[in-house]
């Protein structure tokens, strides 16, 4: 299993990584200037090339994060056996620029199951061997065993790091509110970094 983090990527980047990959996510909500029910039920891959004039006129974010759009996936490597059909849809506005896709009918659509294997979609994609984005946002931890903090990342290490609330996480903690939970980064000698946390609450 490997937990991707993906805050503080380039966001075309990794738009493109998501068409790249076969994931087909239709627009069902639209919810700012430049968006409105046109573009519902189109694919990211169709609304690429807009998404970027886009950007470039209002600085919108590209992969929706700030709620511009919301998307559903109705296909993708991984739906082995079929594929998500809206069906008969039907447009509602919600209030001013804001409509979202009804579906009165969804039902899957099935594919061709002889051409597809589970080794046909597990595919190696690109990674980040880096720790570089999470060191910007969370502070190392102290070695348990010399109190020296932890040095960098190295084949088949174990890091942790300090995954605080952003505002008043301290504090909260020093109460006795909430316990900080940490993050184990783990890389392989293949170069795989998989991140897993525990937190107590």
């Amino acid at each position: 299993m490997v937990l991707a983090f993906m805050w503080r990527l380039p966001q075309d980047r990794l738009l493109d990584w998501i068409i790249n990959t076969g994931i087909e996510a239709r627009l069902v909500k639209v919810a700012c200037m430049g968006l409105d029910e046109r573009h519902l039920s189109q694919t990211l891959s169709q609304l690429r090339p807009y998404f970027t004039k886009l950007h470039n006129q209002f600085g919108f974010h590209v992969c929706g994060e700030g709620g511009e759009y919301e998307t559903l996936t109705t296909d993708c490597p991984l739906y082995l056996n079929g594929r998500i059909d809206l069906g008969d849809t039907r447009v509602v506005k919600h209030s001013a620029d804001v409509y979202y896709l009804q579906s009165a009918n969804p039902h899957l659509e099935p594919k061709d199951t002889t051409t597809n294997s589970w080794n046909d979609v597990c595919t190696s994609l690109s990674i980040l061997d880096s720790l570089e984005y999470y060191e910007q946002d969370y502070p190392r931890l102290e070695s348990v065993h010399d109190s020296t903090q932890l040095s960098s990342l190295a084949p088949l290490s174990t890091q942790c790091y300090e995954n605080t609330a952003p505002q008043g996480g301290r504090a909260a903690a020093a109460a006795g509110l909430w316990t900080p939970s940490t993050t184990a980064a783990t890389t392989t000698t293949a170069g795989y970094v998989a991140m897993s946390n525990s937190i107590d609450v």
